[in-house]
């Protein structure tokens, strides 16, 4: 069950820099301030009180934001809805592994509201911080939220909440870039460089920072790329092809091995996969 949404200042700045000065200053009533992009993670958020705001920043009026276009490298508008990713020409064409893994997101009324900045930024989650307020409560809550302990793993100091970033390890894979702004500049990391391993502090970006992109090398071996369910994670995982080049032990002849390395996101971090074909039975993971 969900709550009403509690007061907050709402703010709908017309210009980027507008969004970043408001993002810069607000916070004064000790909450926190908070971006809204399409809305269809942090509003339900709010209503569980999973997450608190004592102002909203909407990206809405960003029109800017919202374009994607492929010219050389592929550029992605934090305010591009996943279906329009996802049915993009270029998407389809140049990245078909992308636009898969954006169209297995949720469901398709999600995806018309849901944005791919929004994805990428995600609140973690875990069986015991995804329920209702007053089911919390009756555990005294947990580390991510109000109470003191974690309890996927109670003797730990750490929160241990799974990421939640489904186009992730597909963007990962394909060696994409995010740009943040702030009233201090604009910079770009590796999408990868995005995320951390700790299910409260989960991105590396600053409280004002604002996602305002995502580009996509055009030289990406997106041909290459394929997305597959990783059942012991739940959670997408994009897979690379390649060759190990080896000797055999017994004979010393040479011999290859067809296998593919995969990444993807869980237990609030990245995880690496490598799947060996040459012996269907093998599975050889690493943290």
């Amino acid at each position: 069950a969900m709550t009403a949404l509690l007061q907050q200042d709402m703010h709908q700045p017309a210009t980027l820099a507008e969004a970043a000065s408001i993002l810069a200053t607000a916070g004064g009533t000790g909450e926190a301030a908070r971006l809204v992009a399409g809305g269809t993670d942090l509003w339900p958020n709010l209503k569980r009180r999973h997450q608190k705001a004592g102002e909203v920043v909407s990206l809405s009026r960003l029109g800017e934001l919202r374009e994607v276009h492929a010219n050389g490298d592929l550029h992605l508008g934090a305010m591009a809805t996943l279906t329009s990713v996802e049915r993009h020409v270029a998407v389809r064409e140049r990245f078909p592994a992308l636009a898969t893994a954006v169209g297995w997101i949720s469901s398709p009324v999600l995806r018309n509201m849901g944005t791919i900045g929004g994805n990428v930024c995600l609140d973690t989650r875990c069986t015991y911080y995804n329920q209702n307020e007053e089911w919390r409560q009756s555990i005294s809550y947990c580390m991510k939220a109000e109470g003191k302990v974690c309890w996927v793993a109670p003797s730990s100091p750490r929160c241990w909440a799974v990421q939640s970033a489904d186009s992730a390890p597909m963007l990962v894979a394909l060696g994409a870039h995010v740009t943040l702004v702030s009233t201090a500049g604009e910079r770009q990391i590796p999408i990868a460089a995005l995320y951390q391993d700790d299910g409260m502090a989960y991105l590396t970006k600053q409280r004002d920072e604002i996602v305002t992109g995502i580009a996509v090398p055009g030289a990406s071996d997106a041909a290459h790329c394929r997305t597959a369910d990783c059942p012991e994670y739940e959670k997408l995982v994009a897979l690379v092809p390649f060759t190990l080049e080896h000797s055999c032990a017994r004979c010393g002849q040479p011999a290859a091995i067809e296998a593919e390395f995969g990444t993807g996101l869980g237990s609030s971090r990245y995880y690496n996969e490598v799947r060996v074909y040459s012996k269907p039975s093998v599975t050889v993971n690493s943290g």
